[in-house]
């Protein structure tokens, strides 16, 4: 098992062009954890073809609407609708361990 990144990163030590998307890429909404796949396998690719089973889909922050934006092809949506679903579930997991009001602390960041 390993975390994998859903999207890769450029390829040969190129850079993504600044925006969303790149500094989405570096978030861990693009990670999944994951056994690791055999080459030419994608996380990205087995959650667009439906080989991934929907019942898979929830326990790694991915809602509908974030499925929507992916199969639409809008990476920057995507990525952003997980990053929300996972600090919605981060703050749940805090807010049952702790008692802490993670909504009222302006001092966590989003990320």
């Amino acid at each position: 098992m390993a975390f994998l990144p859903l999207f890769p990163p450029p390829l040969s030590g190129g850079s993504t062009p600044p925006g969303p998307v790149s500094d989405l890429l570096l978030t861990l909404a693009n990670q999944v954890f994951h056994p690791v796949l055999a080459p030419g396998r994608s996380l990205l690719g087995l959650v667009r073809t439906g080989v991934t089973p929907p019942v898979v889909f929830p326990s790694h922050a991915l809602g509908p609407g974030a499925l929507a934006a992916l199969r639409q092809g809008d990476g920057a949506a995507f990525l952003a609708l997980r990053r929300d679903a996972l600090v919605k579930h981060i703050r749940a997991f805090i807010q049952a361990r702790t008692g802490a009001d993670t909504e009222g602390d302006a001092s966590l960041p989003e990320e």
